[in-house]
């Protein structure tokens, strides 16, 4: 009797531990570093009779991959991302006698059979699979969790839009921000020791481990690859005069990009006097007119929206009343779908509301989206701008 097997890993960016790189980071799938379950994202070939059976789901479960007769195989691969480097690779399982572990790169060791391994790596993906070339063939693979190693050394990129030579009142950053490996982690401007940032993805591109040194990461749901964030800074709090705006980009693994720029707050001009408006002839004097209030526009969400014929959804948002200007709405659909190593939008539309009303706006799907419903739903992040995002199913009518 003769058994094959061959694993695949996919590897993800994480902030690595005490003994790796700065610019490491770590993955998991299966279950996480605490023995949470967690979700794995994997290609597999079964012939008739064998059984790839995902476990992953419960606590204490384990990706189960068996061979029963002569001729049957499983086996499962997941691709380590474009733009970063495989370094290590990490499993916990159970193995026959006779059972193999592989990268794109070679052999991986599988002693002791039944615990952790733990061992450098390299390699464009992890393969795991189980074959039974002979008779009376009964054993099983278990795989209780993955993790694996990348590097990430490349910085994000960025632009800036709206940043003006003499700023007043609430300064708007428009910034675009993309990586090429691990993805974004958050963005941040600073003037003149007022601050503003945002965490990107914090649903999908969450630290599993925020007590110790490292930075984990699930493997599964990657970071976001480029995001658009407006950042608001109250300028009036600031007092006038020349300041550096400094916006600063980090990746999830510590790499970072800073721009400054030069901004002279004038919220009073010279000879101008703060305070109540001098008073008519004959008159009192009286109050400078109220600042009208902007407020962020409310989703309303349902958890499935049915995809219309011509590759619409319809998506809800109302306006506070206690706004005393329309609330701008902007809606974004972002998912990774079948086949693709990123999430991206697949869908935004703009509208606007008036204090106390709701408007219902229509989002055409793109080609590919449309495309990936009609076969099965779609897991998909619904966004509307000053609001937190929230997780969609796109089904077909």
């Amino acid at each position: 009797m003769r058994w094959s097997l061959g694993v695949v890993l996919l590897a993800v960016l994480f902030v690595a531990p005490a003994v790796a790189r700065a610019d490491s980071v770590r993955l998991w799938g299966c279950h996480g570093p605490d023995g949470a379950p967690l979700p794995l994202s994997y290609a597999s070939s079964v012939t008739a009779g064998a059984l790839v059976d995902d476990g992953c789901g419960a606590r204490g479960g384990a990706l189960r991959l068996s061979a029963t007769a002569a001729g049957q195989s499983a086996s499962v691969r997941v691709a380590v991302p474009p733009g970063v480097v495989l370094e290590r690779v990490r499993l916990d399982r159970a193995v026959v006698p006779g059972a193999w572990a592989r990268t794109s790169a070679g052999a991986l060791p599988l002693e002791p059979a039944d615990g952790v391994v733990d061992v450098a790596a390299g390699g464009s993906w992890v393969e795991l699979g189980l074959a039974c070339d002979g008779t009376d063939c009964d054993g099983v693979v278990d795989l209780r969790s993955l993790a694996l190693t990348v590097r990430d050394s490349a910085a994000p990129t960025f632009t800036v839009t709206g940043v003006p030579t003499y700023a007043d009142g609430t300064l708007a950053l428009a910034v675009d921000a993309r990586d090429a490996g691990i993805g974004l982690a958050r963005v941040r401007a600073t003037l003149g020791g007022l601050a503003a940032g945002e965490q990107l993805g914090p649903q999908r591109c969450r630290e599993l481990s925020a007590a110790d040194a490292t930075v984990d990461l699930p493997l599964a749901e990657d970071c976001p690859a480029s995001d658009r964030v407006v950042l608001r800074l109250d300028t009036t709090a600031i007092a006038d005069g020349p300041n550096r705006l400094v916006v600063e980009v980090a990746d999830a693994a510590g790499n970072t990009s800073v721009q400054d720029f030069a901004v002279h707050v004038l919220n009073h001009p010279p000879g101008s006097v703060p305070g109540p408006l001098p008073p008519p002839s004959g008159g009192v004097a009286t109050a400078p007119p109220p600042r009208p209030i902007e407020l962020p526009g409310v989703l309303r969400v349902s958890r499935r929206y049915t995809v219309a014929r011509d590759g619409t959804i319809t998506v809800q948002a109302s306006c506070p009343k206690a706004a005393t200007v329309a609330c701008e709405l902007s809606f974004r659909l972002r998912a990774r779908l079948p086949g693709s190593k990123r999430v991206k939008t697949i869908a935004s539309a703009r509208s606007t509301a008036k204090p106390g009303k709701r408007a219902r706006v229509a989002m055409r799907l793109s080609r590919a989206a449309r495309s990936a419903v009609r076969k099965r739903s779609v897991r998909a992040e619904l966004r509307l701008s000053g609001a937190d995002p929230v997780r969609v199913t796109l089904v077909r009518r």
